[in-house]
């Protein structure tokens, strides 16, 4: 069997292809388990490699990583005829297990429907903000943690739709001790610079720019450089302005939060934010980021004072 494993989930990416190596027998075997890199290595060698048989071992696994001629954008030269070849009379002992980083095959190209068919594709699509709620539940469950919903309210808001990481903070805290409460975890799971950012935002929007200034000083003295902050916040900006251009279609917290496939309390707290601010305001407003951040790159302007002066346009177009 020869597999095409896609998707962004890199975790389940990994774990399935731990898995692959592990029923062929080659997961300790070095010798029977060759990785290529379909960005650096040529199709020949590999096509001659799945040719040869095993030693003293009944299969080999043959990986290629970033397998990009599959998608849209291809990173290689590699000639889908060739492979289409082999994989239509595949030696029997080889295992080829060819890695996509992206969420997506392009059926498009010629030869990919195909390599679907003889191949065993299986998808990991990056976790969604939604989806992310249950599979914390689950791994919370499995890791036999006991904590209380306030405490799984900040693991929600703070851990990334990234099943590596989520892995890794849970197993930190299931080191911790028998329960988990709200203090422990918002003092064991690290804020996301996002978090700070919209608190930000906020405390401007509410004309507390002393408050709005401060996190400013801690985030700089975390060395966050000002364009990659400016980023950050026009992301922000952007969803409070989708936030606000639904809410005048009348849209619901629920409604939002599904459409946007973003976390419920965040919409909560866009909702009260956006109050303030109209969304032709907040067009305002990213398009000025939009100018800064070209300023900025082109050394205009001085990037700390670019975004301190962004900070108080903020809350002189709220005025």
């Amino acid at each position: 069997m020869n597999y095409v494993l896609y998707g962004e989930e890199h975790y389940l990416l990994k774990e399935a292809l731990e898995k692959i190596k592990k029923e062929a027998g080659c997961d300790q075997n070095a010798m029977n388990l060759i990785t290529y890199h379909a960005r650096q290595d040529k199709l020949r060698a590999v096509l001659d490699d799945a040719m040869t048989v095993p030693f003293f071992a009944e299969q080999k696994v043959i990986v290629v990583d970033h397998c990009d001629f599959l998608c849209a954008k291809a990173t290689s030269d590699w000639n889908l005829e060739e492979l289409l070849a082999y994989l239509r009379k595949p030696l029997a002992s080889t295992v080829l297990v060819l890695l996509v980083h992206h969420d997506k095959l392009d059926t498009r190209k010629k030869g990919v429907k195909e390599i679907q068919k003889l191949c065993r594709c299986l998808s990991f699509a990056k976790l969604d903000e939604q989806r992310k709620s249950a599979v914390l539940r689950e791994l919370i469950r499995q890791k036999k943690i006991r904590i209380d919903e306030p405490a799984f309210h900040v693991l929600e808001l703070r851990l990334p739709a990234d099943l590596q990481v989520i892995h890794q903070q849970l197993d930190k805290l299931a080191l911790y001790g028998d329960f988990v409460d709200e203090k422990i975890a918002m003092a064991m799971v690290p804020k996301p610079l996002e978090e700070d950012v919209f608190a930000m935002v906020n405390a401007i929007i509410a004309g507390k720019m002393k408050q709005a200034f401060a996190l400013y000083r801690d985030l700089e003295a975390l060395h966050h450089d000002a364009i990659y902050l400016l980023a950050v916040l026009a992301s922000q900006l952007r969803f409070l302005y989708q936030v606000a251009v639904l809410m005048r279609k009348g849209y619901r917290q629920a409604e939002i939060a599904d459409y946007l496939h973003a976390h419920p309390y965040r919409v909560k707290l866009s909702m009260q934010s956006v109050q303030l601010l109209s969304p032709n305001q907040l067009w305002k407003l990213l398009a000025k980021c939009a100018q800064l951040d070209q300023n900025m790159k082109a050394g205009k302007i001085d990037k700390r004072l670019g975004f301190e002066l962004l900070l108080l346009d903020i809350r002189r177009d709220q005025l």
